[in-house]
């Protein structure tokens, strides 16, 4: 919460320290850690990653954050573009999310310019500006439609909600 004299307080303060440099390391490193946006803070995924963004801190000279506080960070930054990519689908005159991302695809930085340019456009809905670039928003898509589509290939897709229907009315009418 802001103070009366309009400084950061608490978690605002917290929040306005992370700069898009350091998302582009943080993404980059779990890119490189299979299975990242499965696991929890206390994963052996997750203490991979933070091990790695500990080493980003001290070459920055700066006190490396907590896993815990890292972990969170990260939490908030991708609800942030969930919910920024929930309020482009609504607009009927914006770009469609794709659903992979290809290098040569002009429709797919179309969408991703149009999804910057949200995210900067409310920093009270979509955190602050500095959060966001353009590397940012490709990175964090990418990783977001990736899980995605690895979650759609798991035994929970619909034709398993289907058995559990199955399952369960038939359960019923035995009760």
């Amino acid at each position: 919460m802001s103070s009366k004299n309009g400084k950061l307080t608490g978690r605002e303060k917290g929040a306005f320290a992370y700069g898009a440099d350091e998302h582009i390391a943080l993404l980059s490193f779990i890119q490189l850690v299979p299975n990242y946006f499965n696991a929890s803070e206390s994963s052996p995924e997750w203490r991979e990653v933070h091990k790695k963004m500990v080493d980003v801190y001290e070459a920055m000279n700066v006190q490396p954050r907590q896993s815990t506080t890292l972990h969170s960070h990260f939490v908030e930054l991708y609800s942030a573009l969930k919910l920024g990519i929930r309020c482009l689908s609504v607009k009927s005159d914006s770009p469609k999310c794709p659903d992979e991302i290809k290098d040569d695809d002009d429709s797919v930085d179309v969408y991703m310019e149009a999804l910057l340019q949200l995210l900067l456009s409310d920093s009270k809905k979509f955190q602050p500006r500095k959060w966001w670039s353009l590397s940012v928003v490709r990175m964090l898509l990418y990783c977001h439609l990736h899980h995605l589509k690895a979650f759609g290939n798991s035994k929970q897709d619909a034709s398993w909600l289907e058995k559990q229907k199955v399952v369960t009315k038939s359960k019923f009418e035995l009760d």
